[in-house]
């Protein structure tokens, strides 16, 4: 088995459930070498921990974010979880901070990559922006969109060295092309990318995932409280779901 490394990233508004998605991370992910996080500013230390290696979003990709000109935060992320630079290994798990791993799972069977799938997605603007810069639509019969996903940095390089461009023309190509009917999705790309040219490289395995959802008034609004975040882990834990999301937006 390969060694591979786990890529979180975090807004303030998550820092809290971080804690609690590092620790099932820590409980559940089998074989990982290193935890990495990204902020948008210096991790604060009340939420740091022991043997994790934390970074600033510029540190992890360096693009300005309002680039983008339509929901820049958001597509900047999925862009920083694509293309980041700090993990040491050439594989990489990348998961959000507020989706908790309630089972154990594998990234690899018989030295083959998994890729797990959630729940089925059909989001056109994703297809249609990976057919004007990739030339592919959707090609495998299910989404790969799961809030976490597992990336070789060496398929990356060779998804965009297959448009003619280098990297700084496909983040060009990438923003103008963007806007509300069509912006990228990073699982959508490379996971049909992969799928349409190794079709064989990975195996895919589906699971059960559980959302959860609050509003919150502003960007720095924690709305799930520790207890709270403790109570819906221990209620699912003998459930049949892998995974439980506890969102919270504006």
């Amino acid at each position: 088995m390969e060694k591979f490394d786990v890529f979180i990233p975090s807004v303030p508004k998550d820092f809290n459930k971080l804690l609690f998605c590092i620790e099932q991370i820590k409980e559940n992910v089998i074989g990982y070498d290193e935890i990495y996080v990204a902020s948008p500013e210096p991790m604060p230390k009340e939420y740091r921990q022991d043997g994790v290696n934390y970074f600033t979003d510029k540190e992890a990709f360096n693009m300005e974010p309002y680039r983008f000109k339509w929901r820049h935060n958001w597509l900047y992320q999925m862009y920083m979880k694509m293309f980041q630079n700090v993990t040491k290994n050439e594989w990489y798990m990348t998961i959000d901070s507020d989706v908790m791993i309630l089972k154990q799972l594998p990234f690899f069977e018989n030295d083959k990559p998994i890729q797990w799938l959630g729940r089925d997605q059909n989001h056109q603007p994703y297809f249609k922006f990976q057919e004007e810069i990739l030339g592919i639509g959707r090609i495998y019969n299910h989404s790969f969109i799961n809030d976490m996903n597992f990336f070789s940095k060496k398929l990356t390089r060779y998804m965009i060295q297959s448009t003619g461009m280098n990297f700084k023309q496909f983040l060009e190509k990438s923003v103008a092309i963007t806007n509300e009917d069509c912006h990228p999705g990073e699982p959508e790309m490379y996971g049909n990318y992969v799928y349409k040219n190794y079709p064989d490289l990975y195996v895919y395995k589906h699971m059960e995932i559980d959302f959860s959802g609050r509003k919150q008034d502003n960007l720095t609004d924690q709305r799930w409280t520790a207890e709270e975040i403790k109570r819906a882990i221990n209620n699912y834990k003998n459930s049949h779901y892998h995974m439980i999301m506890l969102h919270s937006w504006t």
